[in-house]
């Protein structure tokens, strides 16, 4: 029974997880010495050849569908992440590997950029589908998104991702005005206006506008029109993301319920839950008050004016699942009393903060 027993603890999917990241680790560690240090196993430095490279990568897609046994569309997304991650790792690593990608993408530009464009139009079609129906209901539009894209991607950092880049396609383009989203909690509290906030992000979306013809015509004129072209596509990618975290700033809330304190900033910035048993008060702030070491920020181009205190030894999560200690949040928000006095009834009723 103890055999059994142990076999299933070591059969987890956090244990294969483990497994798998350190050999990842060990293998792109004998890489680096053989590829930088001198000895036996690299001909005193004069054998630097690139062909493990793609050896170990076959032998790690393997290892993960072993270890995983994941759905064919998940295979071969992360397949291809990892070999994106092998070749940017041997491009830097060994002057082999550099001269074939080099050559590589010389000779395949257009067909490289089309690839790219199409996984962006995927994560878009997918969107429009759900968000058609959406549009006409009155529903928590993002917890469907998430929904739907962690069936297609998982619900790994790849589905992360793709849950981002949604919501940045939706509240820069598919977001009607005047649309009022629901989210989850009970009490809701914005941060659009502090200090003018969305005011601030509505001139930089306006510069940006403004700048892209004149960049395109000084580059035209500098370099050449198919760098001028590249550089306004750019901008105008860049601009989307400015435009939707200025859409999202003005619906998006601070929100409050029985259980759970939901951070939502915009768009750009991480979304956070935190349980409410983590929260020991909430408690002012000036904007000159220095960072503590674990302090998360929240400001856009507000002023902080509200800081929640957590308990010792309170961590949450990076955007890759690891843990990371956290002693406080410190926010931005245009009512930071009353936000203040609804989080400290909701973290205690007896001892008010």
């Amino acid at each position: 029974m103890i055999g059994v027993n142990t076999a299933r603890q070591w059969n987890t999917p956090e244990i294969r997880k483990l497994i798998f990241h350190v050999a990842v680790v060990a293998d792109m560690a004998l890489l680096c010495i053989l590829a930088a240090i001198p000895g036996i196993w690299n001909l005193r430095g004069n054998w630097l050849r690139g062909w493990p490279l793609p050896i170990d990568l076959a032998l790690f897609c393997g290892l993960y569908y072993w270890l995983f046994r994941p759905s064919l569309q998940e295979f071969l997304t992360k397949a291809g992440l990892l070999s994106a991650f092998g070749a940017l790792f041997g491009y830097l690593l060994f002057p082999g590997v550099r001269e074939v990608l080099t050559r590589i993408l010389d000779r395949n530009q257009v067909a490289f950029a089309v690839a790219y464009a199409a996984i962006e139009l995927l994560v878009l079609y997918l969107l429009a589908r759900k968000v058609r129906g959406m549009l006409r209901a009155s529903g928590n539009v993002e917890a469907i998104l998430r929904t739907s894209l962690s069936e297609k991607f998982g619900t790994g950092w790849v589905g992360r991702f793709a849950y981002f880049e949604a919501r940045i396609w939706y509240y820069g383009l598919f977001m009607r005005r005047g649309s009022k989203p629901a989210f989850e909690g009970k009490e809701h509290f914005s941060y659009a206006y502090n200090d003018g906030n969305v005011h601030h992000q509505f001139c930089v979306v306006m510069l940006l506008i403004f700048d892209m013809p004149i960049s395109h015509f000084i580059t035209h004129l500098a370099i050449s029109g198919r760098m001028a072209l590249l550089v306004t596509i750019l901008a105008a990618w860049n601009v989307l993301y400015f435009v939707a975290q200025y859409r999202a700033s003005h619906v998006r809330p601070v929100s409050l319920d029985e259980r759970t304190l939901y951070i939502r900033y915009g768009v750009l910035s991480r979304d956070r839950q935190i349980p409410l048993h983590m929260i020991a008060r909430a408690v002012p702030m000036k904007d000159s008050d220095e960072r503590l070491p674990g302090e998360l920020r929240y400001r856009q181009f507000g002023s902080l004016n509200v800081a929640i205190e957590l308990h010792a030894g309170s961590t949450l999560t990076n955007f890759f699942g690891v843990a990371s200690p956290v002693t406080r949040v410190a926010m931005s928000m245009d009512d930071p009393v009353r936000f203040m006095q609804a989080v400290c009834r909701a973290v205690t009723v007896n001892d008010p903060c």
